[in-house]
């Protein structure tokens, strides 16, 4: 095979693999729904998430609850997958959990560091042969909670082995994690974060480490991909992307930080106000200003922390 040689601008961002996790409801389905079409689905049907994707056109389903049944789908796809732009798998959470009760008999047998191992080559090996194919694949999986280093709260993370935390995800082009939060006015927002949560890295190749995405759809990432490059025609980074749903420069993760100044500015010695009397009733008039004009945050409620806060 002779060797091909290309400029790095004629690269396409196109047959990638895809790995996007968040709670129920958080629109990982949904954005599968955005994806080239014909899309072939795996659904397992313990989770009934593709009741997202009813009346959509180009979307083929094939509905898995076994292992065998697995292997059937993938197999079905394998032969067939010129037929199909997207090939969809959700959940890897649920078929993780399948293959654990099927080899432990619902919980009642001992798994062994074997068992383990097979597993998890199965997965790597199935990531690996669809690498191959010149589709877009897509995994879904759900949120789990781990402890965060500074001891407060917890970020969360796609729930999988534990021998497939970090080789999975690393082998993924596009890491993305999901929520639903809703408005003030009621009606939900998807957000897409591809910042990284958690051990798992936070990856969109070609993507500036945006903060956040609002109603993120394949369209509008591959937009970004293709125009938002990390590398200008001079070779130097480009300006920050725009946020289509703002029309301003979307917020970015610092790369670096500003430098205290080397002199600190001078502060005057402070003085006892016992001393100042006028100063001290000023001081407790605008106390009493302040306090006035600082909504209750008991009463409206304290707003939700962001992801990896």
């Amino acid at each position: 095979m002779a060797v091909k040689i290309y400029k790095a601008t004629e690269i396409e961002p196109k047959n990638l693999m895809w790995l996007v996790y968040g709670q129920s409801g958080s629109g990982k389905t949904a954005f599968i729904g955005t994806f080239p079409t014909p899309i072939f689905h795996i659904n397992f049907v313990q989770e009934k998430g593709v009741l997202t994707l009813r009346g959509h056109p180009g979307v083929t389903v094939a509905d898995v609850e076994r292992k065998e049944d697995m292997d059937e789908a993938l197999n079905y796809f394998l032969v067939h997958h010129a037929e199909f732009k997207t090939l969809a798998i959700d959940s890897l959470t649920t078929f993780l959990d399948i293959l654990y009760a099927q080899r432990t008999k619902d919980g009642t047998q001992k798994t062994s560091f074997d068992d383990w191992m097979a597993w998890s080559g199965q997965v790597l090996g199935m990531q690996a042969r669809l690498r191959k194919l010149p589709v877009e694949v897509v995994f879904t999986a759900t949120l789990s909670g781990i402890d965060n280093e500074a001891g407060g709260g917890s970020r969360g993370a796609p729930t999988l082995f534990k021998s497939l935390e970090k080789k999975f995800p690393m082998k993924m082009d596009c890491n993305l994690y999901m929520e639903c939060i809703s408005t003030p006015n009621g009606f939900p927002t998807f957000w897409g974060y591809p910042s990284g949560m958690g051990n798992i890295p936070g990856r969109i190749r070609g993507i500036k480490p945006l903060s956040r995405i609002q109603n993120p759809s394949y369209g509008m990432l591959l937009k970004k991909m293709k125009e938002g490059t990390l590398f200008g025609p001079s070779g130097k980074a480009e300006p920050p992307p725009v946020d289509p749903s703002t029309g301003e420069a979307a917020a970015q993760i610092p790369t670096t930080f500003a430098t205290a100044p080397a002199t600190p500015p001078a502060v005057p010695p402070a003085q006892p106000l016992a001393d100042k009397p006028a100063v001290a009733a000023a001081a407790v008039a605008a106390a009493g200003v302040i306090a006035a004009a600082v909504p209750d945050v008991q009463q409206h409620g304290t707003p939700p922390a962001q992801p990896g806060t």
